[in-house]
Formats: structure tokens, C-alpha cells, sequence
């Protein structure tokens, strides 16, 4: 072989790699439209630290319904149209499925979370999991659960209803530890929760302040962990998550040996898998841990909302306490029999998970090949975010979206809408826990509904106490402390909370598909 051509047999790989990178630029269409980047740094400087819902959101109105950005050649795609969600997350799922590499969850330890699995093997094991436990036609096996953490829920609401947000968190609380563990949780400083709520609390301080750092320069990964800072926050913040999964593991294990154990899904995944090895217990100890965190912390966060939309909106509050006093009466406690008679509440459930969706910026997915879309190039490994902050206040698809309207979801007859709920996600990453999510929310909405009256708190002498609204910026937003009033609507359901019984949760007899 003459020089010359071995010359060109060796650099033809490098040939072809730079003619593809050259035909691609000349064949492709361009990117979505958005900020002006810089050079090297792209558009870093661009990418907010706080609210980034809102400043997508801002971008979406300017640029239209796809936004493209980039920082350090990470290219970022923010979708702001709900049409233009489902056509790729939905509809070209097989290309929109994965989760980017997101290097500081997996220093943090929350790479077991099935919200933050990559799309792959692992990924399908959890959602099986997942799915065999909590899909809709299995939920119904919890209703007893449910139905006894509601009446204990609105027995505290009575009680002592200025520790209403202690309560609103116990509820969500109980009702996944007993389902996760068989743990019967303490109505206050309970161990377990507490050690799920530092876990994911910390979670979220991490990922907030670490991933404009490591997401958007990856090579940082590999900085000794005492280096202060990102590393040194997300050594700590793994030693919880560990701590988050081993002590109701190991107890649960324990009480197995023991033969004392109470039934639960742990206690069943393990009976399942007697012969399991490391990875597979790691699954099993990640699946069960972290459903934790995806379901308490957004459920407080909807039954928060739902206070403070009552007192804001008195006018859905009472329109929703006439439809259950027509179709209930006051003699009883609305139950799930009565969810389809009952379509003024569960509007109100919809319009609170599109006014004030728990996790405003959702969790991005990963595009696995080069796309075009709309004449836009949208290229492998972009980092896509579904903004369902912007999604579910985009003005062309709800009228007056910044203001609390459940009637958006009935139609003339009265009945609900088929109109989809954003806040669960889209395609194959959507929310595997939606079913319980629903049935945990709707009770008690609609209990809370039928007994109480929210209502602005009053100072001495009589004024009102003013509301402004305002929410917390978070992963998992929340409302900024207020105060309101909580007070039976009469007599009557007053008498009608005391009397509700008090179920030890061993005499449930809750079964295990």
C-alpha cells in the first residue's frame, strides 16, 4: 500500500465524521428560535437561577412555542405548547423517552429515582414495579386506607386547625408509608417521614444549586468529593438518601425474620424475590423509598393550594358545597361511590393542578436521535423541557390563566371535560402514580368541602387578614405561610367529624395483588 493512500485510509474516519457534521449543517433545517448566544458559553448567562418556569414561560410568548438554548454545547429545547408536547414527548416517544445525563442526582444518590433513570433496563424494571402496584384497576384495594386517613385528617382540622399544614403533610404521609412499609405513622415527628422529608428536602437544595455547575459542565463529576461546594453538599445529601432507604429496609427485614411483619408492598416485593441479588435489592429498596418522595410532597403541595385557592375564590368553595349538600345532605361524609355525581369537586381537583402544578418545571427528557420538527432541527442529546408551568398558563388554551376557575373543566350540561391533566407528564415518563394520586386528593377535597369553611383569618377587630398568594421557589413549589380560618359550616358537621370512627389501620385487612 503506497503512503498516500494509507494516509487516506486512516484519516478517513475523521473524514467522514466532519463531512456528516458538514452535511448536517448544510441539510438540516436550524434550530428553534431563542435568546442570542455567546460564544463558548452560549446562553449560561441566560438561564435563570430562580423561577425558571417563569422566564421559560417569557420565552415561549417571544419565541414562540419552542425555545432552543444552549450553554457550554449543551443545546436545551423548552416546549411552551401543549399541542407541540404531545406531538413529541407523546406521539415520538421512541426518540423522547430518555432523561439527559444529569450528573448531580447521581451524586446526590437519587439516581435511583425512576424520575431520573435513564431510559433503559433499569428504567423498565421500576416502572414495572411500579405499574403492578399502583395501576388504576389495583387502586382500589387502598380505599379503606384512604377513607380512615381522611375522616383522621379532618378530625385534626377540627381539632386544632392552625397546625392545618402539619396535617395536610400527615395525611399524603400515612397514607404512603403504611402502603410502602406497613408503618403506622406518629401524628407528629414521626421518624421515618422525617427522615424522607430531610432526604428529599436536601434533594432538592442540591439539584437546585448544583446543576447549573455539574448538568452544564459534566467533567466536574470527577472532582474529589471533599471538594467544597457542589461535591461536598451532594456527599452529605447521599448519606441521607441512604439513611432514607436502609432504616424502613431494614426494619421491614427485620420484622419479616421476626414473623411480625405487617403486610406491605416492600414486604411483598420481597417475598417475590427471596433469591435477589445486590442490584435487584437496590431496586426494590430505591422503587419503595423514593415513591415516597414523589407522592408526599406533591400531594401537600395540592392540598396547601387547595386552602388558600378556597379563601381566595370563596365563590368555587360554595358552588362546590352546594352540589355536595344537593347530592349528599349533611347526614353523611361524601365517599368514592359519589366521585361521578360530584363533578364540581373534582374540577376543583383539575383547576388545582393547573393553576399552582406542584412541579412547575417538570423533569426534562433527553432526545435520543436528531429530529425535525416544524422545520426545526432538534438535535440527539438535547435536554427538552416540557414547561408545564407554561403549558398549563399558556392564555391561548385558558382564558384569564392566572386566575382559579374550576368551571374552565365543566362543560354546558355541567359534566366533566375529557381535557387532559399536564401536571402528570406526558408519554412513557408520565406519572405512575397518578391513580392513587387522584383518589388520595379527591377524598379529601371533597370531605374537607363538606364540613368546613375556609375562610380569611381576622385580627381583634374584625379585619381581615390579606392573602397575597404567593409561593415558594422549589422543585416542589409550596404556599408561603398564611393564615386563614378553618370552621365546621354548622353544627351539624361539626358532630358529623367527631363521629367518624377511628380505625386501627391492622383491622383494615387491606390485600396484595
Amino acid at each position: 500500500m503506497s503512503v498516500p493512500l494509507g494516509l487516506f485510509v486512516a484519516a478517513a474516519p475523521f473524514i467522514l465524521v466532519l463531512w456528516r457534521r458538514f452535511t448536517r449543517v448544510l441539510s438540516y433545517s436550524p434550530y428553534p428560535p431563542g435568546p442570542k448566544a455567546y460564544p463558548i458559553i452560549g446562553n449560561a448567562l441566560d438561564i435563570p437561577l430562580r423561577t425558571p418556569w417563569e422566564t421559560y414561560t417569557a420565552w415561549g410568548r417571544k419565541y414562540g412555542s419552542l425555545t432552543h438554548v444552549t450553554a457550554f454545547g449543551l443545546r436545551l429545547i423548552i416546549i411552551n405548547s401543549l399541542n407541540v408536547a404531545v406531538d413529541l414527548l407523546e406521539n415520538r416517544s421512541n426518540m423522547y423517552s430518555d432523561r439527559p445525563d444529569m450528573p448531580i442526582a447521581e451524586l446526590a444518590g437519587w439516581d435511583i429515582n425512576i424520575a431520573a433513570l435513564r431510559y433503559g433496563d433499569k428504567w423498565r424494571r421500576h416502572r414495572k414495579m411500579y405499574h403492578q402496584k399502583f395501576k388504576p384497576e389495583s387502586i382500589h384495594q387502598f380505599r379503606p386506607l384512604l377513607v380512615t386517613k381522611a375522616h383522621e385528617l379532618l378530625r385534626n382540622l377540627l381539632q386544632s386547625p392552625e397546625e392545618r399544614v402539619t396535617h395536610l403533610r400527615h395525611y399524603p404521609a400515612a397514607i404512603i408509608m403504611y402502603i410502602n412499609y406497613g408503618h403506622d405513622v406518629e401524628p407528629k415527628k414521626d421518624r421515618l417521614v422525617r427522615l424522607s422529608e430531610d432526604a428529599t428536602r436536601m434533594v432538592a437544595e442540591t439539584i437546585l444549586k448544583g446543576t447549573q455547575v455539574v448538568n452544564l459542565a459534566p467533567p466536574l463529576r470527577h472532582l474529589p468529593s471533599w471538594f467544597p461546594g457542589f461535591q461536598r453538599m451532594a456527599r452529605t445529601c447521599r448519606q441521607k438518601v441512604d439513611e432514607m432507604q436502609n432504616v424502613p429496609y431494614n426494619s421491614v427485614r427485620k420484622h419479616m425474620a421476626e414473623g411480625t411483619v405487617v403486610p406491605s408492598w416492600l414486604s411483598e416485593l420481597l417475598d417475590a424475590n427471596k433469591s435477589a441479588g445486590e442490584d435487584q435489592v437496590a431496586d426494590i429498596k430505591g422503587v419503595t423509598a423514593t415513591s415516597f418522595a414523589a407522592a408526599h410532597d406533591t400531594s401537600a403541595s395540592v392540598l396547601q393550594f387547595f386552602v388558600l385557592a378556597m379563601i381566595l375564590y370563596p365563590e368555587s368553595q360554595s358552588k362546590a358545597q352546594a352540589e355536595i349538600d344537593r347530592v349528599i345532605g349533611h347526614g353523611r361524609l361524601p365517599s368514592f361511590d359519589d366521585s361521578d355525581s360530584l363533578p364540581c369537586v373534582e374540577a376543583i381537583y383539575r383547576e388545582l393542578l393547573r393553576w399552582r402544578p406542584a412541579a412547575p418545571l417538570g423533569v426534562p427528557h433527553a432526545a435520543t436521535e436528531d429530529d425535525i420538527y416544524n422545520g426545526y432541527l432538534i438535535p440527539k442529546g438535547a435536554m427538552i423541557f416540557a414547561n408545564i408551568w407554561g403549558l398549563c398558563h399558556d392564555p391561548v388554551v385558558f382564558e384569564n390563566p392566572n386566575d382559579f376557575i374550576p368551571e374552565r373543566y365543566l362543560t354546558a350540561e355541567g359534566t366533566i371535560t375529557d381535557d387532559r391533566i399536564t401536571a402528570f407528564g406526558f408519554g412513557r415518563r408520565a406519572c405512575v402514580g397518578r391513580a392513587l394520586a387522584h383518589e388520595t386528593l379527591w377524598l379529601a377535597i371533597a370531605t374537607m368541602l363538606s364540613v368546613f369553611r375556609f375562610a380569611k383569618a381576622k385580627r381583634e377587630e374584625g379585619e381581615e387578614v390579606d392573602v397575597d398568594g404567593s409561593f415558594t421557589d422549589s422543585l416542589i413549589i409550596h404556599p408561603q405561610p398564611f393564615r386563614c380560618s378553618i370552621t365546621p359550616r354548622t353544627e351539624e358537621h361539626r358532630k358529623l367529624v367527631m363521629n367518624t370512627p377511628q380505625i386501627k389501620l391492622d383491622s383494615l385487612q387491606l390485600y396484595w395483588e
